[in-house]
């Protein structure tokens, strides 16, 4: 990229920066190319983790009924799981999504959401049996999926059934670190 292109960038990223601390963020999450490493840190990110993307594989299709379609009353078990994974309350950014969400429920427990219109399709679950089978239903309409490399039972998932991996993301994170768990993710 040229000397033009970064200044442009730093220009974009400072001034989101800034409108983002104006509404109370403390923190900031971005999902960049590995080159671009070096130009994020120099606006203030740290690297906090690798996404890899897989594809190519063939899945079985989900089978459970544990997974069922969002209802109101699902509303506090999946800010508590979110909440739980990424270690902040996300309401505002994820709570639009839940009409179209699939819910994995155990006992009366919320162990797990699908959120198809959420980012790359957010999968969120408490272990890694609700988490593969909610995989399922993403592979089921999807060719592809982007998870943290920090989950290591979803890649075993997703090797055993011959998905590779085609392409890397870094986390970097602006501002104070916030402790997430990528084995959730």
């Amino acid at each position: 990229h040229s000397s033009t292109d970064f200044l442009l960038l730093q220009w974009l990223v400072s001034g989101l920066l800034l409108t983002l601390r104006e509404r109370g963020c403390t923190s900031c999450m971005a999902m960049v190319e590995e080159d671009q490493q070096a130009h994020y840190e120099g606006l203030g990110f740290q690297a906090d983790g690798i996404h890899i993307t897989y594809a190519g594989g063939k899945c079985e299709a989900p089978t459970l009924d544990e997974v069922e379609l969002f209802e109101p009353h699902h509303s506090m078990g999946v800010l508590h799981l979110d909440k739980l994974a990424y270690g902040e309350d996300r309401r505002e950014l994820i709570s639009e999504h839940f009409y179209a969400s699939r819910i994995f429920m155990h006992k009366g427990r919320v162990l797990g959401t699908y959120m198809p219109l959420l980012m790359d399709e957010l999968i969120v679950a408490e272990n890694s049996y609700a988490g593969c089978e909610l995989l399922r239903w993403h592979l089921m309409h999807n060719a592809q999926v982007n998870l943290p490399e920090g989950n290591a039972a979803a890649l075993e998932f997703l090797q055993q059934r011959k998905y590779t991996e085609q392409g890397r993301l870094l986390r970097m994170v602006h501002g104070p670190h916030v402790p997430w768990r990528p084995e959730m993710v």
